[in-house]
């Protein structure tokens, strides 16, 4: 007699409860990425130039770099979902700011 085989990790309803809930979470990061660099650049003393410049390379880099290793680290933990909703956040919150804009 074979075995079946199991699927040996998270649940289904685990994986989609953790995408669901950092979705959010990762589609803000940006933002606030962006509010802490401007800050701590302010605070260094650097004129407004400076403020946004920091402020927009902190976005980019956090932006981009956290859901990366999120997905990375969620399909070698054998998630589903937690990956597929890192991907889409970097594009989650200019999508809702753009319909916010339109309507």
């Amino acid at each position: 007699m074979t075995d079946t085989p199991v699927r040996l990790g998270p649940s289904d309803a685990q994986d989609a409860v953790l995408a669901v809930a950092l979705l959010p979470v990762l589609a803000a990061l940006p933002l606030g990425a962006f509010w802490l660099g401007a800050a701590v650049a302010e605070g260094f003393g650097s004129d407004s130039g400076g403020c946004v410049a920091y402020g927009a390379l902190c976005a980019l880099v956090i932006g981009w770099g956290v859901p990366v290793a999120v997905a990375v680290l969620g399909e070698r933990a054998d998630y589903r979902l937690l990956p597929i909703s890192a991907a889409v956040a970097p594009f989650a919150l200019p999508v809702v700011l753009c319909l916010a804009a339109l309507g």
